[in-house]
């Protein structure tokens, strides 16, 4: 059995979607049916547009749905999906959840409210901890009092493999914990560049907005397993899915549990579907033995 990995940001480029408009006729259309839903020229953002969340959102979703849609049926058989923060939403499309044309409104409107988070802030940020266990960055946050003034608190957000935690929060207070982090073992601790304090309850706002917003969409029942980043498990086939990414907008991404429980669960191989290969690498860092590949190597 197969996991598909949807990818979140960070992977994308520009003209990333150029190789496979051209190998695909279902990924074509794909991004035609979703520039024409959001009047946005999607496949023609440039590097600079795609600093902004309002861009960056949209295109890694369209280009992870487009790239799924180009997947030969043969390859996809016997499967289950995850997907890393915004990759959850293009695994919900992948598993029938959603339709593209809510996808694309889920990513408007997530990507929207968030940005008007980061615009009133330019004081925050996220860096990833490498070379330290996440019980250890935990640790040194927890005797930092890191989260004690809600202002200026900063969270362990995203537990990527056992030897990468990224923390999110007042980038004044994630350079006061760099020192304390270098002095429990830390190999290097990497500034990442995002406008935002994503997956953390800064964003508390941006996901009361969503949900009231999703609420008004049409969700339907998984065809397939879709596991999730909050516990790891599979989801519900009755998940109430406006409340479900409300919270997975401000709460930690468990990633190296999910991984853990996928191949506990039975998967035998992984494929990363988006623009880049980050999640083959998290696989790589935390499993033994488990194969891992990008979807690109399935297309035909």
């Amino acid at each position: 059995m197969r996991a598909f990995l949807f990818s979140g940001q960070g992977s994308q480029k520009a003209g990333m979607a150029d190789p496979l408009i051209a190998m695909s006729c279902d990924a074509a259309r794909i991004y035609e049916q979703a520039e024409s839903f959001s009047k946005i020229n999607i496949r023609s953002l440039q590097a600079e547009e795609l600093t902004k969340t309002v861009n960056t959102q949209l295109a890694v979703s369209v280009y992870s749905a487009a790239l799924w849609s180009a997947l030969p049926e043969s390859e996809r058989r016997s499967f289950v999906l995850a997907g890393f923060s915004l990759g959850e939403y293009s695994a919900l499309y992948a598993a029938g959840v959603i339709s593209l044309d809510a996808l694309v409104q889920l990513i408007l409107w997530r990507s929207r409210f968030m940005q008007a988070v980061i615009d009133r802030s330019d004081a925050l940020g996220m860096a990833a901890v490498i070379g330290l266990d996440a019980a250890a960055v935990e640790r040194v946050l927890k005797e930092a009092d890191a989260s004690a003034n809600p202002a200026e608190a900063v969270y362990a957000v995203n537990f990527n493999s056992p030897v990468q935690t990224v923390i999110s929060g007042a980038t004044a207070m994630i350079e006061r914990l760099k020192p304390p982090l270098k002095a429990a073992g830390a190999g290097r601790i990497v500034t990442l560049r995002v406008a935002g304090a994503f997956h953390s309850p800064y964003f508390q706002e941006a996901a009361d907005r969503l949900c009231e917003q999703a609420a008004t969409l049409t969700f339907r029942s998984p065809s397939h397993t879709l596991y999730s980043n909050l516990t790891a498990a599979p989801l519900p086939a009755d998940t109430n899915w406006p409340e479900y990414l409300k919270k997975t907008l401000v709460s930690p991404v468990y990633f190296t549990d999910e991984l853990r429980r996928l191949q506990a669960d039975g998967v035998t191989g992984m494929v990363e579907v988006g623009p880049g290969k980050t999640l083959i690498g998290f696989a790589d860092q935390t499993l033994t033995g488990m194969p891992a590949q990008h979807a690109s190597a399935l297309l035909v």
